[in-house]
């Protein structure tokens, strides 16, 4: 493929992680990496859609890849260190997010997870230090990685009070509304949940994250037609989505159907 045509499939793959089409973005970097494995772009965006999967090893080997042949790729340092923390390896994390910051020293999200890092090691001073900064870079965005981050040390109802805190700063924040669903659920108020997530996805129809919560919290309530008819809307725009392929195929299960 020459150049032109690798910047138009790059452009495509694009346009498919905007409207949500993960699935479909990843069959194209996968078929453009089979006959051009080092393409630094393909492999960046590979490594970012694994990541979202909670791929870890195939996000780590694509992005270290990058690292190697490009280590000034836009994203990648952050990517990498972000891979590492979520295997449980914050120190490895330490220098990608390091490089991170130096190729963009407002980047307040690296600034959080390095001071998470950090601080995951003991090393508190440093890590207060590069919380603080995050903080004051970015306030909206270091309460909601700081609320994600309670949320997965099972601390509900702290990262509650801050997801609220940054709906009503701003109530288009899908994110926020995201977690709120999620701390929903686990607090077993589906309907509260359902109301929430419905709001996300008003908000912005193609975040999938958002359509596979609320088929949980619909079917939970016993409302399996209607997580059915959700479900078969979001493999609407996202065709080959395993996660809402298996949630389709289980309430049919439930409802006594077949796909």
């Amino acid at each position: 493929m020459d150049g032109q045509g690798s910047k138009k499939l790059f452009e495509q793959v694009i346009n498919l992680l905007k409207n949500g089409s993960e699935s479909e973005a990843e069959n194209l970097c996968r078929s453009q990496l089979a006959e051009y494995p080092r393409d630094v772009n393909f492999l960046s965006l590979l490594g970012s859609i694994s990541l979202r999967k909670n791929d870890f090893a195939m996000a780590e080997k694509s992005l270290k890849t990058v690292a190697e042949i490009a280590p000034g790729y836009p994203r990648v340092q952050e990517d990498l260190g972000t891979v590492l923390l979520n295997m449980g390896r914050p120190q490895e994390a330490i220098l990608p997010l390091q490089k991170a910051i130096e190729q963009n020293p407002q980047n307040a999200t690296a600034f959080f997870k390095l001071g998470g890092a950090l601080k995951s090691l003991g090393r508190d001073e440093a890590g207060d230090a590069a919380l603080k900064m995050a903080s004051e870079l970015s306030p909206a965005q270091a309460n909601l990685e700081r609320a994600t981050q309670l949320f997965a040390q099972g601390k509900f109802r702290e990262s509650e009070e801050i997801a609220k805190k940054i709906l009503e700063d701003n109530p288009r924040e899908v994110n926020a509304g995201l977690l709120l669903g999620r701390i929903a659920i686990h607090a077993r108020a589906f309907k509260q949940a359902e109301k929430l997530l419905k709001r996300v996805i008003k908000i912005a129809p193609k975040f999938i994250l958002a359509w596979h919560e609320l088929s949980n919290a619909l079917r939970e309530q016993g409302k399996d037609e209607e997580a059915i008819e959700l479900l078969e809307e979001a493999l609407l725009f996202d065709t080959e989505n395993a996660t809402t392929h298996y949630q389709l195929a289980a309430a049919l299960a439930v409802a006594g159907r077949t796909a």
